[in-house]
């Protein structure tokens, strides 16, 4: 963005370090959104249903 300034708003190399900066602004945002998602679902215990905690049939065995 410090280019942008030095280039001069509105010239087309400027355009494009704004457009790369503010891409940039989007994936960042997304990794963050994407790990904070991943750390919920590895760091959280799974719930436990009865299913989960039943005792094996004698069918079964």
């Amino acid at each position: 963005r410090q280019g942008v300034g030095i280039l001069g708003p509105g010239t087309p190399a400027a355009t494009r370090l704004e457009n790369i900066a503010r891409y940039m602004d989007f994936v960042s945002e997304s990794l963050i959104r994407a790990a904070e998602q991943a750390r919920e679902i590895l760091y959280t215990k799974p719930s436990v249903t009865l299913d989960d905690t039943a005792e094996p049939s004698a069918d079964s065995q």
